[in-house]
């Protein structure tokens, strides 16, 4: 199976090796550091000459996240060849329950993606760290409740470009646990102490319920998240 050109992939040619880093490691090594078994990148030729510019292969991570995608949604078999980014994204936010419509833009579905992500780890925050998140953004809620501050933050988020990447930015520092990798502010550093826990959760406690389904998950889930962040 080769790469399947797909134009919401093509953005990762754009990639620093920095920033492709971390997915291709998700795409070859499990939770234990070790390399999987499925993995076929390192036996690229492309790879061996050119590692760890990854920038030279990222078609090569591409093709890996788009078989692991057919892996888990058992279509490799009904197209011969790699899925879509959509396709995997839609299939992911089915699995994580996210209200979305199939029929939005790719970034539109990626964006209800992360919002769930977000609503999900404020459920699991205690009210402290809601105070503390409350303040921190300045937001104006009458009561510290777990439902005040989700309404608060997306009201903020709809508005404000630049926080809606800071919470990106968390979200996928969240899944690699570099933390200070992407981070480089206070305020930003501030926000990733805070979610950094209940979104690691939210996304470990996801792709864990599904394992027995497929443990493909474990990969096309996280990996999908990252590229909707590094986007």
């Amino acid at each position: 199976m080769s790469y399947r050109n797909d134009e919401d992939l093509n953005f990762l040619s754009e990639l620093s090796n920095e920033e492709l880093e971390p997915l291709l490691d998700l795409l070859m090594f499990d939770k234990d550091n070790k390399k999987r078994f499925t993995e076929q990148i390192t036996s690229d030729v492309r790879y061996i000459k050119n590692t760890p510019n990854h920038s030279a292969y990222w078609d090569l991570i591409a093709e890996e996240y788009q078989r692991f995608g057919a892996n888990s949604i058992v279509s490799l078999f009904r197209k011969g060849n790699g899925v879509t980014y959509k396709e995997i994204l839609c299939d992911v936010c089915d699995k994580m329950k996210v209200n979305y419509n199939k029929k939005s833009k790719t970034e539109d579905i990626e964006r209800f993606l992360l919002q769930k992500i977000l609503v999900e780890s404020i459920n699991k925050m205690p009210i402290e760290q809601i105070k503390e998140i409350s303040n921190l953004l300045e937001l104006s809620i009458s009561q510290y409740t777990h439902e005040a501050l989700v309404i608060a933050l997306q009201l903020s988020l709809r508005n404000n470009l630049f926080l809606y990447r800071q919470f990106a930015i968390i979200t996928f520092d969240s899944i690699i646990g570099y933390g200070s990798m992407t981070v480089t502010n206070v305020f930003a550093s501030r926000l990733l102490s805070i979610f950094a826990g209940p979104i690691g959760l939210c996304i470990t406690g996801a792709w864990t319920i599904l394992d027995i389904a497929g443990p493909a998950y474990r990969v096309t889930i996280p990996s999908t998240i990252m590229i909707a962040c590094l986007r």
